[in-house]
């Protein structure tokens, strides 16, 4: 009951069109309430990319980018971005949603949870070495939702579910618990894996910034709003810069 009602508490006063729309909650007559939100019939954004091979990704990451801007500008932490939580509404529009282990930042009653989020979405320094002996899991931040980020945006371009997931599964979670080196070379994406053609050199550029070892050395949302992500270019002949790919408005406030 604490965790749904920390997911309502969280998800309630998030209204934006990059949000799943929470209606409310519904008394079932069971243990717990249930949280109801609009039915989308496409599904999660991997299930509507499989479906629609020739959908607009760039329209779609940037769904994503902007729905978690506006979301760290609210103070939100979510704490589990990941292609089963983005859906895709009748219009063809990413919607983030699962709330459950997201964080108010800086607000008392959101910052005592250390749940993890999903395995090969993490940070090394979120994957949890459970034990009496072992602190708990850090607690998620911006800069992790970053990390995220980085790893859904290369499964929009390329596909879900990641290759670092098949890395992970293949070799058990003992991989887990070497050196940090070697956590971050299973869970990091390598350009060798991804070719070319789905994502150009000066996107995993910017996408390569995400999976900064510390974080504090990773982008902003607003910052990758307004990079190459979205607005690649080129040089000409004249050494005069061409914008291939136009920037998009965002929200308010970005």
């Amino acid at each position: 009951m604490q965790r749904l009602d920390r997911e309502a508490r969280v998800w309630h006063r998030i209204k934006h069109r990059n949000i799943l729309l929470f209606f409310g909650q519904f008394d079932i007559g069971r243990s717990f309430p249930v949280l109801i939100s609009p039915y989308y019939k496409f599904g999660h954004i991997g299930e509507y990319l499989r479906q629609h091979p020739d959908a607009d990704k760039r329209k779609l990451l940037h769904d994503v980018a902007v729905g978690l801007a506006f979301l760290h500008d609210a103070g939100v932490v979510h704490g589990d971005l990941k292609a089963e939580n983005i859906l895709v509404d009748k219009d063809g529009v990413a919607c983030i949603g699962d709330f459950g282990i997201s964080r108010i930042h800086g607000v008392s009653g959101f910052t005592t949870s250390h749940r993890a989020g999903t395995l090969v979405y993490m940070a090394w320094a979120y994957v949890s070495r459970h034990g009496k002996d072992q602190p708990p899991a850090p607690r998620a931040t911006f800069e992790s939702d970053i990390w995220t980020f980085g790893l859904v945006a290369v499964g929009i371009w390329t596909g879900f579910p990641l290759k670092t997931a098949k890395r992970v599964e293949q070799q058990g979670r003992t991989a887990l618990m070497g050196s940090r080196a070697d956590v971050e070379d299973l869970l990091r994406p390598t350009r060798q894996q991804y070719g070319s053609d789905a994502v150009s050199d000066a996107m995993w550029g910017e996408l390569e910034k995400c999976w900064q070892s510390y974080p504090d050395s990773r982008p902003t949302m607003p910052a990758l709003l307004v990079s190459r992500l979205f607005n690649e270019t080129v040089v000409d002949e004249a050494d005069e810069e061409v914008v291939l790919y136009p920037r998009r408005s965002v929200c308010p406030g970005f």
